[in-house]
């Protein structure tokens, strides 16, 4: 109970009130009381002291009588009529006559020495509240003399026992306590209501303000008042409009913040001044390896593994400069390289209150520039080899002494083979620098994938046959109509089936077929050679990139045919895909999907001689050097 009035305003109002309703009952009560026996008692006083005055004017009226044997019978008659205790005293201290006996200290001794008699001797009046008898009750008594010829013959005292008033007294402040607990009782009961009332408002004010705490902004005070608590609801009802609005705009702002934030390619973390992390996107959770997918609300010690991103955000709490470092992330799958960026934050006092990390992930711009640094090296020394064999053969055919004419007919052989060469390694790069340039996607066509596939075998038949290679082709039906791009798919084709042919010792077989769906083609160069070993697969359709350079280069290849097949798959929307084992042979699948699209012109004379003056470089270096192998 004490705890509830604590904490609620009604019960401290209504018992504030109880309280002082019992209080002003009570004093009113007590007051009322007091005024009452005061009253009371001077009533009795009253009609004591006019009873004895009546008597003393009777006996002084008629003094026989004073002394006659008729006055006890007298006062007798009287007591009992009136109901008090008359005593009648001589002047010499005598009893003439009273209507209870008398007992200590008045017999046996002169009554004119107690202070009733003193008093009515020398004022006309004594009183005195005391016992007429010992360890009697008390009696109220009043005396007054009898006066003869100015002269005091006698007193009359007249009593009343206080226990007669104090009946009176007991049964008036029984009716008294029992109104003034009645008027306390409605009082509390009116001030219970009016409690009631004046606080519900309040009771609806707090629990909305409850809902509010919350986050229930849309709870609103209904209250039909115009007094100072009415004014109070508007009020909050005003404020929550305000804030609720304003609340509003804030979750707009943040969410187009998040989105920008989760939508940016660099990660961002937000860390407070005592270390939590505050927020984080998902790109900063991949960059930084954190333990959980929502860092938000921990420390940044605890999820932060990168320890050098972390004596960042150490320094720049610190500081009041912004501080970038570069990283490299030891042990992680891709390399990764950020650039971190630390930011300080600081408010208007100058306090700092956390730290921005803001990462940029540098790997794939560290991997092309090693891309172009080891393009420009493989660039300079392919033309740099067949630059300084024709360089050095032209010297000696320029050359003093003159040469003979079977030698000079095997240098210019030489010099042509290398010149074809270059031509094959230009025109490979432009193959590649149009591929990546050209936004633009092949136009598609009508292809029969089973005439473009044995089109390819009557190509390299001749050179397999010089190599001692059985090529041939295994497709399902002699038609397979589709629809792509015909010169990206023959140029696919020859790469894969001059690689294969290059690496099958003779005596081996490369195998090519074709197969079509409404969804699909799928094209598959397979051979018998000495195969690729598990390391290199990830890397064989690089540029440039060859498993055994030393081989390749003899074989005239350049590594740049399988990097062409590639990027001429992306640009048909498809996929290729490479099994090999090491001494069992290659096979290498090209899906492609079935396109709908316009129907592309017929190639041009020009384009025809594009393609082949692509594939003449590869047949005079294989007639040059019939039991060598070779990479397009």
């Amino acid at each position: 109970m004490i705890t509830l009035i604590r904490h609620s305003f009604f019960w401290k109002v209504f018992v504030g009130y109880a309280a002082l309703v019992a209080v002003s009952t009570a004093v009113i009560a007590g007051i009322l009381l007091g005024a009452w026996r005061r009253e009371t008692l001077r009533t009795l006083d009253s009609t004591l002291l006019g009873t004895a005055r009546l008597i003393a004017a009777m006996e002084a009226a008629n003094p026989d009588h004073l002394w006659s044997t008729s006055l006890p019978q007298h006062i007798l008659e009287v007591s009992e009529q009136t109901g008090l205790i008359l005593t009648i005293v001589f002047a010499n201290g005598e009893v003439a006559a009273s209507s209870a006996p008398l007992g200590e200290p008045e017999s046996g001794a002169s009554l004119l020495i107690l202070p009733e008699f003193i008093a009515a001797r020398d004022t006309g009046r004594g009183e005195a509240s005391r016992a007429l008898h010992h360890q009697g009750d008390l009696h109220r008594l009043l005396v007054t003399p009898i006066v003869l010829d100015y002269e005091i013959i006698g007193y009359v005292r007249a009593g009343l026992p206080l226990a007669q008033v104090e009946n009176q007294l007991a049964a008036l402040r029984g009716r008294v306590l029992t109104g003034a607990v009645l008027n306390a009782l409605l009082a509390l009961g009116l001030g219970f209501g009016f409690a009631r009332h004046t606080t519900r408002p309040l009771v609806s004010i707090r629990d909305a303000c409850q809902r509010i705490a919350e986050g229930d902004f849309a709870r609103r005070i209904t209250l039909q008042r115009r007094d100072e608590i009415g004014v109070v609801a508007t009020t909050i009802n005003r404020m929550l409009d305000d804030v609720e609005r304003r609340i509003r705009g804030e979750i707009r702002e943040r969410q187009r913040l998040s989105t920008l934030l989760a939508g940016m390619s660099d990660g961002v973390v937000a860390v407070t001044a005592k270390g939590v992390i505050a927020y984080h996107n998902e790109v900063a959770t991949r960059l930084l390896g954190f333990e959980s997918t929502r860092a938000e609300g921990k420390t940044v010690e605890s999820q932060l593994t990168l320890r050098p991103a972390l004596e960042l955000y150490r320094q720049a709490i610190k500081g009041t400069q912004r501080v970038i470092r570069e990283l490299r992330v030891h042990g992680h799958p891709s390399d990764l390289v950020l650039r971190v960026a630390a930011t300080p934050l600081r408010d208007e006092a100058n306090a700092p209150f956390g730290v921005l990390l803001v990462l940029h992930d540098l790997s794939e711009l560290r991997r092309l520039e090693e891309l172009r640094r080891t393009f420009t090296a493989n660039v300079s020394h392919e033309l740099k080899t067949p630059l300084t064999a024709i360089g050095a053969l032209l010297d000696i055919l320029q050359g003093a002494e003159p040469v003979e004419a079977p030698t000079q007919r095997r240098f210019l052989q030489k010099i042509r083979l290398q010149s074809e060469r270059l031509v094959a390694l230009v025109s490979e790069l432009l193959v590649l620098s149009q591929l990546e340039s050209d936004p633009n996607p092949p136009v598609m066509q009508s292809v029969d994938a089973s005439a473009l596939v044995q089109g390819c075998i009557q190509t390299f038949s001749e050179v397999a046959e010089r190599k001692g290679v059985d090529l041939g082709a295994t497709s399902g039906a002699n038609s397979l109509p589709l629809r792509s791009h015909e010169e990206s798919l023959r140029l696919i084709l020859h790469n894969l089936i001059h690689n294969a042919i290059t690496h099958t010792p003779a005596g081996g077989r490369v195998t090519v077929s074709a197969s079509a769906t409404a969804e699909s083609a799928t094209f598959i160069v397979s051979d018998t050679g000495a195969g690729i070993e598990e390391e290199h697969l990830e890397r064989i359709f690089e540029r440039f990139y060859r498993t055994d350079r030393s081989r390749d280069r003899a074989a005239g290849g350049n590594g740049l045919g399988l990097s062409i097949v590639k990027h001429l798959t992306q640009a048909l929307g498809g996929k290729i895909l490479v099994e090999s084992r090491v001494g069992q042979g290659s096979t290498f699948t090209v899906h492609l999907p079935v396109r709908e699209g316009r129907e592309a012109p017929p190639l041009s004379a020009g384009s025809l001689a594009q393609v082949r003056e692509r594939e003449l470089p590869v047949e005079r270096a294989i007639q040059a050097r019939p039991g060598e192998q070779l990479e397009v």
